[in-house]
């Protein structure tokens, strides 16, 4: 098996509570989970624990595909390398509730946004999706444009950013969006790709909290830090998290 995760998990009161470890198996057809109980993890801690791993159930990660969405990815889009897969990983899953579905739920919801956005004609700062991948009937990813590297990768690397054009594309892409009712949730700077080249050009990514305008929040919601604590979809958090950026590339300028 092939560990995916090690995540350190915390109480509410953000005492540590346990490891969270998580392997997949089948070409990640299937995931099996231990959690360990002491902040103490072992060196040997794979070879242990791997034996005792439970089972993830299907149902919670990979969803059937509804009759409702109709852009699959083609046979060309899942071989090329202009393509990237977005697996649905079980990283949240709790023992305790075998028959929780959210991971699964999230993928649908996040297709149908993405399917609707394509349809509209798409936008250049707002990434290209290619559909849905299909496995025995079921979703197992979602295939998207490949773009170069995040905007926190391209900082952290010491890449020269165009700080006024990648503010300025991603407020277009969001200006977009909103024309068509639709609030991204999770402007954060990893969620910001760069288009490989001289131009970079800020692309938009990640749609699994993406909710019409107005609306009550159904995804995940945003990053910490980067996004309102709001349970209603506004514009105002999606250009809250564009001014934090700004801050953070002028403060990474210096």
């Amino acid at each position: 098996m092939n560990r995916i995760a090690k995540i350190e998990v915390f109480n509410n009161d953000d005492t540590f509570a346990f490891w969270s470890i998580i392997w997949s198996k089948n070409d990640d057809e299937d995931y099996y989970i231990y959690n360990y109980p002491s902040q103490d993890l072992p060196l040997d801690f794979e070879l242990r624990f791997q034996s005792e791993a439970q089972l993830i159930p299907r149902a919670y990660y990979r969803p059937s595909r509804p009759p409702l969405l109709t852009i699959a990815a083609s046979s060309s889009d899942l071989s090329s390398s202009s393509s990237y897969i977005k697996k649905p990983l079980p990283l949240s899953y709790e023992p305790e509730s075998p028959e929780d579905t959210s991971v699964a739920d999230g993928i649908i919801r996040e297709a149908l946004v993405l399917e609707s956005l394509t349809r509209l004609g798409g936008h250049g700062n707002i990434c290209e999706y290619r559909g849905f991948v299909e496995r025995e009937g079921y979703i197992s990813g979602l295939c998207f444009k490949r773009y170069g590297k995040s905007l926190e990768d391209a900082v952290r690397d010491g890449d020269e950013v165009n700080v006024e054009e990648v503010l300025k594309g991603i407020k277009s892409g969001l200006e977009w969006l909103h024309s068509h009712g639709w609030v991204h949730g999770d402007i954060c700077p990893y969620n910001i790709m760069l288009e490989s080249g001289s131009n970079m050009i800020p692309v938009i990514i990640d749609f699994d909290s993406c909710t019409r305008l107005g609306h009550h929040i159904t995804g995940k919601g945003g990053t910490p830090g980067w996004s309102l604590d709001s349970d209603i979809a506004e514009k105002e958090n999606d250009f809250y998290g564009l001014a934090l950026i700004e801050i953070w590339l002028c403060q990474c300028r210096l």
